[in-house]
């Protein structure tokens, strides 16, 4: 039976679960356009996946703040210096899974805040670029 979940969502959760992460929710939202969230943590990371009026994206949060949000687009952007733009569904996943051991060390505790501060830069830049004057 189709579970309505894409099947690299499906491989998403057998990885955290594999990597100690437990499931905090699993919604559907057949009212509001199929909205869809799902959110897997542990003590030192928090992973979502959403999908919000059609698009699809995973953010990652410290484990300890699971507030502070970040597309996984943010930090790869951190870790390739590449533009942040959106990317695809499966290559967010892949991003997230092949780079695992470095967002965990990213997030650590001597890390944390660190990384939360060039995060903010980089969605602060973006923010800017498309919108600029936008913190005036």
């Amino acid at each position: 039976m189709d579970s309505g979940w894409p099947k690299v969502v499906e491989e998403l959760e057998n990885f955290l679960k594999g990597a100690g992460l437990t499931c905090q929710q699993k919604l559907v939202d057949a009212k509001h356009f199929g909205n869809r969230l799902l959110r897997y943590e542990s003590p030192d990371v928090a992973v979502r996946v959403v999908l919000d009026r059609g698009d699809w994206w995973v953010e990652l949060a410290d484990g300890t703040d699971p507030k502070r949000w970040s597309y996984a687009e943010v930090f790869r952007s951190l870790l390739y210096g590449c533009e942040y733009d959106a990317i695809p569904l499966a290559d967010q996943i892949s991003f997230v899974e092949e780079n695992w051991s470095v967002i965990l060390d990213l997030l650590s505790v001597g890390r944390r805040e660190d990384t939360q501060a060039k995060l903010e830069a980089i969605k602060d830049a973006r923010a800017e670029k498309m919108f600029p004057g936008w913190k005036a």
